[in-house]
């Protein structure tokens, strides 16, 4: 019930992965799940540089998340399920830029999730 879902994942000692639905607006809030930034974040030289190198400048990614993925699979798949499982339509990254959708239904954006972690 109630207008938030959540899901989280222990990484261990030093990384837990929290993500939430709110379902009425179709958007999902993430820590460090997924990033995207732009030249808004990225304002010097060196930092849209580190962006470009890491696949998140212009363009969403996951380079942190994915390493402690990798490295510990346990409770990754379940994880990823549910929140791939939610009707989102819109990212709020703690770090980084918000992803519209460009359509309606939004799908755009679930699929470039879904690509991110080639499920």
């Amino acid at each position: 019930g109630g207008q938030i879902d959540v899901a989280v994942f222990n990484g261990g000692p030093l990384f837990t992965e929290v993500a939430f639905l709110h379902k009425s607006s179709g958007t999902l809030l993430v820590s460090d799940l997924l990033l995207q930034v732009d030249e808004e974040c990225a304002r010097t030289p060196f930092a849209q540089l580190v962006a470009k190198a890491s696949g998140i400048y212009n363009h969403l990614g996951a380079p942190i998340v994915q390493n402690i993925f990798s490295q510990r699979p346990v409770g990754t798949r379940e994880f990823l399920n549910k929140v791939l499982s939610w009707p989102f339509k819109r990212v709020i990254p703690t770090h980084g830029v918000i992803v519209q959708p460009q359509s309606r239904g939004g799908q755009e954006v679930k699929t470039a999730v879904e690509t991110v972690f080639l499920l």
